[in-house]
């Protein structure tokens, strides 16, 4: 298919000594468990890697590999002592290679019985925040559908190796995936700055991106540059600083509730905090810049197991409208006073950057306003 013109004939003799050329006369013998083993080298660093994934010999994942290369009549991989690099003709191979896999996985999908139980274990891994927020609830409702099924959740915020660590499925909350990986975008993943009314109380309520500079922020790992798409249309970033510095979103969160400073934060993390006004959004005429999504990902080098292709559904489904929006942050969150236990907040005079407590008997209307 991938590698016939459109009357289903072999390409014209411009082709005859490319890659596809001479892939056509083979294709007979180019099987999927070839295919899978190209992908499967093609994401790892060495033979031996592939091997102890696969629980074959070196000896035996090389001899396969030659095998095919033989068959197909082409180098796919540079080789030596310490690493594989895929050759030129390898590169070219490689996406068609990812999308026969998946169209023969997506065929064998459509052939069976829609009313067989699903079973088995279905291995999934996710940050350790969002999938104690989020996603533990939605598997268990997901195994409430399917008795037959079992789960094993790996909650991580390091990025783990589907393929070596041989989970089925991974929840990733990123803006660049790794390559080699088949992903399906779930929902977007809305992040804003918000901070405790008591920090805006003392500190003042930033009216630029550059006012963070004169301002604490909590900082979640080392993610100091904060982008902000500006009313002309450009990207400003502003590399922020504080007192604080964490590797878990709960905690950074915490931290801004307790009034250490201004963080920037997933809605999905913080939309409870933000209805019960223990933290308010700041800066939402600036939107930050970025283009971050929750993202179902699996390895292209396996099959995928119809309990993985039912969960990805399910999930699709439940996050159409996920509870972190269902009338949370967007409507629950409406413009109101910043509590404090002294004066309300009041912008400051144009050109001072942060707005201030007005003195006692000076009070004013002046509100913060929430997400929307």
């Amino acid at each position: 298919m991938l590698f016939l013109d459109k009357g289903g004939h072999a390409p014209s003799s411009s082709k005859e000594n490319s890659l596809e050329g001479r892939l056509l006369p083979g294709t007979s013998t180019m099987n999927e468990a070839d295919l899978l083993l190209f992908l499967q080298i093609a994401q790892q660093p060495s033979l031996s890697a592939v091997a102890r994934a696969s629980r074959l010999s070196v000896a035996v994942v090389s001899h396969r590999l030659a095998a095919f290369e033989s068959r197909l009549g082409v180098r796919l991989f540079h080789r030596s002592t310490r690493k594989l690099a895929l050759t030129e003709d390898g590169r070219a191979f490689l996406p068609h290679a990812e999308a026969l896999v998946e169209a023969m996985t997506t065929a064998r999908g459509a052939l069976g019985s829609p009313d067989k139980p699903l079973s088995g274990v279905l291995r999934v891994t996710a940050s350790a925040s969002f999938g104690r927020m989020h996603l533990t609830s939605v598997l268990a409702a997901f195994l409430d559908r399917h008795p037959g099924l079992s789960v094993d959740l790996h909650l991580s915020d390091s990025v783990v190796d589907l393929l070596e660590n041989r989970y089925e499925l991974g929840i990733r909350i990123s803006e660049r995936l790794a390559p080699g990986l088949i992903a399906r975008r779930l929902t977007p993943d809305r992040r804003f700055l918000c901070a405790s009314p008591a920090y805006l109380e003392r500190a003042g309520v930033p009216r630029h991106p550059d006012d963070l500079l004169r301002h604490e922020c909590v900082v979640l790992h080392d993610q100091r540059d904060w982008r902000f798409r500006m009313p002309d249309g450009s990207v400003h970033t502003v590399k922020v600083g504080g007192r604080f510095r964490c590797n878990n979103g709960e905690a950074t969160r915490e931290a801004a509730v307790a009034g250490l400073g201004i963080t920037l934060k997933s809605q999905w993390n913080c939309y409870m905090e933000i209805a019960a006004r223990r933290l308010v959004p700041v800066l939402e005429e600036y939107p930050l810049e970025h283009d971050i999504a929750i993202w179902a990902v699996y390895p292209s080098a396996r099959q995928l197991a119809p309990r993985v292709r039912a969960f990805i559904d399910f999930l699709a489904t439940a996050w159409t409208k996920p509870p972190w929006e269902q009338g949370g942050a967007a409507r629950e969150a409406q413009p109101k006073p910043v509590p404090s236990g002294g004066a309300p907040l009041t912008r400051a005079p144009a050109g001072t950057g942060d707005a201030r407590p007005n003195p006692p008997g000076k009070g004013s209307r002046a509100r913060t306003r929430a997400a929307g």
